[in-house]
């Protein structure tokens, strides 16, 4: 008889993006898509980097998934934690809205919440910085 399967958890959280997360989470087009993916894996990479999720025992424990040996390279040891972030993470935006979902799967509710709760942040600074380079651009074309 095989044990019951463990219970998943899923935290979410709700946000209002600006027209430029719209753009990127809604691209058009195969060259959108694949500036998708970069995005996607550029943003994991923060995120695991900002939780310290690249060999942390909880984290692979939420995943039901061994903890990597010392056998294992960093490289590989983070690109790991970056695929089972993106394997996990579920980012909606219903047509005609501006609020974005953010879900992340696993089986400890506090982890999926730290992780759903990094990825907003993540969106939120990235928006701000893309507003500070725009208007930084502006100034500059305006002085010369």
């Amino acid at each position: 008889m095989s044990p019951p399967p463990t219970p998943r958890s899923s935290g979410a959280s709700t946000r209002s993006p600006d027209s430029l997360v719209f753009n990127i989470l809604n691209p058009k087009g195969a060259r959108a898509n694949h500036i998708q993916g970069a995005v996607d894996v550029m943003q994991a990479l923060r995120v695991a980097q900002k939780l310290k999720l690249v060999g942390s025992p909880a984290f692979y424990r939420s995943q039901e998934v061994p903890s990597p040996d010392s056998s294992i390279t960093a490289e590989a040891q983070r690109n790991g934690a970056i695929e089972m972030l993106r394997g996990n993470l579920t980012i909606e935006l219903p047509r005609d809205s501006r609020i974005i979902t953010i879900r992340f799967e696993s089986t400890d509710p506090e982890m999926s919440a730290r992780i759903v709760n990094a990825y907003a942040g993540e969106f939120i600074q990235s928006n701000l910085q893309r507003k500070f380079d725009s208007s930084s651009y502006a100034r500059s074309f305006l002085a010369e």
